[in-house]
């Protein structure tokens, strides 16, 4: 599998030729820069929800393995974590909660 940052950079390169080359048929090289650009920022923008993803990972495993925090009971917690996830997906998605 290609890196994305590989992608992005044969975009730039693309963008600088098209430049010195005055043009291109289908496209301007500013789209195709700007096309580059947000692949860079989708990129950041995905690692950066993996991250988060395995800190709430570690985060429920240590509520799963307390019989209760701060005295609410586990059941509890499972059930507001379970609601605020539905309604994140929900929103997420477009759908009803």
């Amino acid at each position: 599998m290609t890196a994305t940052k590989t992608y992005s950079a044969m975009l730039y390169a693309l963008a600088d030729e098209m430049s010195r080359e005055e043009g291109c048929v289908t496209e301007s090289p500013e789209l195709v820069e700007q096309a580059a650009t947000r692949l860079d920022e989708q990129t950041v923008t995905i690692n950066e929800l993996r991250r988060q993803r395995g800190e709430l990972l570690n985060s429920i495993r240590q509520i799963a393995a307390e019989t209760t925090i701060d005295g609410t009971e586990r059941d509890d917690l499972c059930a507001i974590i379970q609601g605020i996830c539905r309604k994140a997906i929900a929103k997420a998605t477009g759908g009803a909660e």
